[in-house]
């Protein structure tokens, strides 16, 4: 029982004293059996309303069950601590997939699981991505040897003697993203050109230039152009370079290559394609 979810006896936690209790990074902050019975009410609300997110999870064994008052809500039950974890990261994806299929009831989905782990005392955290099959068979070997191979890919090596902690546990679940056919290569670009000029910097002369200005509305599929240019659109612009081209692609996505003009614009129809000038 904390302030942030007390809803009196219905609420009420009665096994404190005859397990552990940890708090969101999994470390335990007081001394579970101290007091037994008259003040542990008192004690436990204060002590877990200062923990993060006004959090604690008590952990027992099965020779505690029955000794006490079950709570409303059941509890997560493992024979391993292994197997603790496995529940927990799968109780978490239901309740994601719960909420992703409130608003798409059919999609498919899928689902990341990240554990940020550090050093002990360390003030910031190292997201570890496992897989599915890595999460339904945890072992702390298995963690371990993660995280010291993120920490040896980030800083060189790992801190021998230190212990390793995990403080967040992730689940992201999402629907399937469609595949995309690939877009097909440029069989003819038609090179084209405008009036319209302003000055702009150009970094890599170091130097202002004269560019074409070209609103992205004009441009129509194929069409290819030679930087300096200015392509302006609604809240944006994309800026070609003196060493950049520009091609309209089929979808309407704009091609910006480099260094075209360094060689020959048929480089950019290599394979096929045939250029109206």
């Amino acid at each position: 029982r904390a302030p942030k979810f007390d809803g009196g006896i219905v609420t009420r936690v009665d096994c404190v004293s005859l397990g552990v209790v940890v708090n969101e990074h999994a470390k335990r902050f007081y001394d579970e059996g101290e007091d037994f019975w008259p003040k542990r009410y008192a004690i436990w609300g204060r002590l877990v309303a200062a923990q993060d997110n006004q959090v604690g999870h008590v952990i027992i064994d099965k020779k505690s069950k029955g000794g006490f008052m079950p709570p409303v809500f059941p509890p997560i039950v493992a024979n391993t601590i292994g197997d603790l974890a496995k529940k927990i990261f799968t109780d978490m994806e239901d309740e994601t997939s719960r909420f992703v299929r409130s608003c798409d009831e059919h999609a498919e989905l899928d689902s990341d699981f990240k554990v940020y782990m550090r050093y002990s005392g360390q003030g910031w955290e190292i997201p570890i991505k496992f897989t599915k099959k890595e999460i339904n068979n945890p072992t702390k070997e298995a963690f371990q040897n993660r995280f010291e191979e993120e920490y040896i890919n980030l800083f060189g090596r790992s801190v021998s003697g230190m212990k390793i902690e995990i403080t967040v546990w992730a689940v992201n679940t999402f629907t399937l993203l469609p595949k995309n056919n690939a877009e097909p290569d440029i069989e003819e670009i038609n090179k084209v050109s405008f009036e319209d000029h302003r000055s702009i910097f150009d970094a890599g002369r170091s130097q202002n230039v004269d560019a074409m200005q070209v609103n992205r509305d004009e441009l129509t599929k194929n069409s290819w152009l030679a930087g300096p240019a200015v392509i302006t659109e609604k809240e944006t612009a994309t800026i070609v370079s003196c060493s950049f081209s520009a091609v309209v692609r089929n979808d309407g996505c704009l091609d910006l290559r480099m260094d075209h003009r360094k060689n020959s614009i048929e480089d950019l129809l290599l394979s096929s394609g045939a250029l109206n000038d």
